[in-house]
């Protein structure tokens, strides 16, 4: 009894993270859509760099759009650059901000 129990919980675990990893991020173009969402959702952002502040632990991303995005310290120089990103909301502080999970320009 206690096998077949824990093999559909392992089960379960297991359809859950293939449901988790198989949503596609959603294509956002404005802040006041990150609040709709859960926090850690995956959002498609594209803009212009406008400006890059770097803070002791990463560098922040200000976009044409008005968007936020942090990325590594170890990310190239991006100012005036198009990007699209693929970023993850984080809700800290009664604030959303969206961190760079996979980002993609021209070079």
């Amino acid at each position: 009894m206690k096998k077949i129990s824990l093999i559909i919980s392992l089960i379960g675990l297991f359809s859950l993270l293939v449901i988790s990893l198989s949503t596609p991020p959603v294509k956002i173009n404005s802040k006041d859509q990150i609040s709709e969402f859960p926090p850690n959702q995956q959002f498609v952002v594209e803009g212009r760099v406008i400006k890059e502040t770097q803070t002791k632990y990463n560098k922040i991303l200000q976009l044409n759009n008005n968007f936020q995005l942090s990325c590594p310290l170890d990310c190239p120089p991006l100012l005036n650059k198009n990007i699209s990103a693929i970023a993850e909301s984080e809700f800290y502080n009664d604030k959303y901000s969206l961190k760079i999970l996979k980002l993609s320009y021209k070079k």
